[in-house]
């Protein structure tokens, strides 16, 4: 059987050249188009380039229009493992002594120990914070175990958070202040329901374990030192 290889044998006409022409044809709308997209991502991408030269330039230019901050000082710590320090643009020279009497820390308390297993009645765990009370809300079933209870309290975001250790005397709920100083420091009381489907009464976990010794308990405290021995107090670790 015989086979042709090229279109147009016989008669002439080179048809591969001229289907290869009008395909060119064809393409180059397309051919153009792309063009236009290369030149203009090359475009994009300077203006990206020169947009974050400019910013770099006008950052250094508000330094050098404020003569407060070509002078800028440094500040150092003789001992940065105790304190580390930062200087404010317009500080000016000087030498300190500082002197920590103690941190400031955030209260931890613990529950009394309860007996695994143990589930709670309804009402509110109320925590006042200084004659502000807030309270946690648990109204939405008959009994709650020690998880469930401190899943309300984080849920509550009041501004103490709950945890729950088992130990070998039983299972505790720790409250802990999500911040530090004297005004993170909190009393806990309880609205207790009358006991159904529950073991125990909710007012169980309204007192704190002050006897058991060990316990990693802490009392909410603000930082207190001095500077060239002026007394200096501080909620937080950071001074001013």
């Amino acid at each position: 059987m015989a086979t042709t290889s090229s279109l147009g044998i016989g008669t002439g006409v080179d048809l591969n050249a001229m289907l290869t022409k009008i395909m060119a044809a064809e393409r180059q709308p397309i051919t153009a188009l792309n063009t236009k997209i290369a030149a203009a991502t090359t475009k994009l991408t300077t203006f990206g380039v020169l947009k974050s030269v400019l910013s770099g330039l006008q950052t250094a230019a508000s330094t050098l229009s404020n003569p407060l901050k070509l002078t800028a000082l440094a500040a150092t710590s003789s001992d940065a493992t105790v304190m580390t320090a930062s200087a404010a643009f317009n500080a000016s020279a000087g030498s300190y002594a500082v002197n920590v009497t103690n941190l400031a820390t955030a209260q931890k308390s613990f529950s009394n120990a309860q007996a695994s297993g143990t589930s709670f009645g309804s009402g509110s765990l109320d925590f006042d914070f200084s004659g502000t009370t807030k309270s946690v809300l648990l109204n939405d079933q008959a009994s709650y175990t020690l998880e469930e209870v401190s899943a309300k309290v984080n849920g509550a975001n009041i501004g103490v958070t709950a945890t729950v250790i088992s130990g070998s005397a039983g299972d505790r709920l720790v409250f802990t202040s999500s911040s530090t100083g004297a005004t993170g420091a909190f009393t806990l009381s309880a609205t207790a329901d009358p006991v159904s489907g529950a073991t125990v009464s909710l007012g169980n976990l309204a007192s704190f374990d002050t006897a058991t010794t060990g316990l990693a308990r802490a009392t909410a405290q603000d930082a207190n030192l001095t500077v060239d021995g002026v007394a200096v107090t501080s909620s937080t670790n950071t001074i001013s």
